[in-house]
């Protein structure tokens, strides 16, 4: 942890969404806490160790190439990089009743059909999809892998940490809901995949 903090104090206003990310998901369905508030639970830092994991690797940019094979093999669109402050995000957009997935698993938030774990916002009541004129009705769904790449400074290597969040949307553009998903097969099956890249890039 301690590394990943040097390394944010580094990155100005790169901090500061990642810290948002934080505040999210410590606070799960209530209010946002007061940030002198904010402390590390065990909950919190067992949700920090599924989401993070420690790759032996040398120079950054084959690990943000893995990532990225990794995230475009599963369908996912690369909305973002930033190589030098070793950032990626994605996502995935579906209409209607299809189902965002990662790795064949269907990712559900709070309120969308069969809810996959985690931990969530919600900005309006329970909606179903549907194609009522006159109701709001959920019309489209947007999953996000966020990845962050950060060194540490007393190993050799890096370590990549991975948000994976689903957000509803309404037939209006109004946004529903953001879950945040807290799988710990979804994370382990990434890391596992992003390994394998790093492996395939080694043995051509």
């Amino acid at each position: 942890m301690l590394s990943m903090q040097k390394y944010f104090k580094t990155k100005s206003g790169l901090g500061i969404s990642v810290f948002f990310l934080f505040l999210l998901s410590g606070c799960g369905l209530s209010s946002t806490p007061k940030l002198d508030t904010v402390t590390m639970t065990p909950e919190r830092l067992a949700r920090q160790s599924m989401q993070t994991r420690f790759f032996e690797v040398d120079q950054l940019d084959i690990l943000i190439r893995a990532a990225m094979n990794v995230i475009q093999d599963q369908h996912y669109t690369i909305r973002e990089t930033n190589a030098q402050a070793g950032m990626i995000f994605a996502d995935q957009t579906n209409e209607l009743g299809a189902p965002v997935r990662l790795f064949g698993f269907p990712i559900a938030g709070g309120g969308i059909g069969s809810s996959s774990p985690g931990f969530g916002v919600s900005f309006g009541p329970f909606l179903s999809f549907g194609d009522s004129p006159d109701i709001p009705y959920v019309q489209r769904q947007i999953g996000s892998i966020s990845v962050v790449i950060y060194p540490v400074v007393d190993k050799k290597g890096y370590e990549m940490h991975v948000s994976v969040e689903l957000r509803s949307f309404l037939n209006t553009g109004m946004l529903n809901e953001v879950w945040l998903i807290k799988d710990a097969t979804i994370y382990q099956k990434f890391f596992e995949a992003v390994s394998k890249a790093l492996y395939l890039e080694d043995h051509p």
